[in-house]
């Protein structure tokens, strides 16, 4: 169980940091021929598309990531909640 809850808490602090990355990199403005951009557009994209979709730019500032944030961590704390329900 402990290495299971430890996995989850390290999966979801890799996809936190990993989005951060991209929210401070989107202020720059750097080719999207770049790998690591391409990289980071490939794993962070499917996460912040869905709320982009449903939360419009209000003023040219992206509020998808701050509900992002919150949703991964309400995943995260469901997972670890479950596997301590169910071991």
């Amino acid at each position: 169980m402990s290495f299971l809850i430890t996995f989850i808490n390290i999966f979801f602090n890799l996809l936190i940091v990993l989005l951060f990355v991209r929210v401070l990199l989107s202020w720059f403005r750097i080719s999207e021929n770049n790998v690591f951009i391409h990289i980071l557009a490939s794993i962070t994209d499917p996460i912040l598309l869905p709320f982009q979709k449903i939360i419009p730019p209000a003023g040219g500032i992206d509020f998808s990531p701050i509900v992002a944030f919150i949703a991964l961590e309400i995943i995260r704390e469901l997972l670890v909640f479950l596997v301590r329900l169910i071991f």
